[in-house]
């Protein structure tokens, strides 16, 4: 099993901060952009798993669980397939901001204001340019003031 501290070069007892300095300085050093030698991708990209399994506390946790002993569980680094951590499921539904009343009044508003334009009165490209955001109802509606304005 590979040792991540040793790949990062760091204690097991190191602190985040630690682990994160340790990375940089690696990555800058063994960057296949800046060291070409052969083993310096193979080597950046052990730098980069050990990063991201010791830079999570809980993936940290689980992984410093397996080095423990040979009773531990097998541990693996998680696939990008499986996610390290979900957000949790809402107790209750998500609530909108504004009530069903508030939702009607401003849909009132909204019918008021169509109400009173006319459509013949706008120049055709914004006209059509309205006609566009239009739901099939909507639309209709538009069809037959138009008819009734020509």
């Amino acid at each position: 099993m590979i040792d991540y501290y040793q790949v990062l070069e760091v204690p097991s007892s190191a602190t985040q901060e630690e682990i994160r300095k340790a990375y940089r300085r690696l990555v800058k050093k063994f960057h296949p952009d800046v060291n070409k030698n052969p083993g310096a991708e193979g080597k950046f990209k052990r730098i980069a798993t050990a990063y991201e399994i010791l830079s999570k506390p809980e993936v940290r946790a689980n992984y410093d669980l397996s080095r423990s002993g040979p009773t531990a569980p097998i541990w693996t680094p998680p696939t990008a397939s499986e996610p390290i951590w979900a957000p949790p499921v809402p107790a209750e539904p998500i609530r909108p901001k504004k009530t069903i009343q508030e939702l009607k009044e401003d849909l009132r508003k909204e019918l008021r204001h169509y109400k009173n334009f006319s459509l013949a009165d706008m120049p055709k490209q914004k006209r059509m340019e309205y006609i566009d955001g239009l739901s099939q109802k909507d639309f209709a509606e538009v069809l037959e003031e138009l008819k009734r304005s020509n």
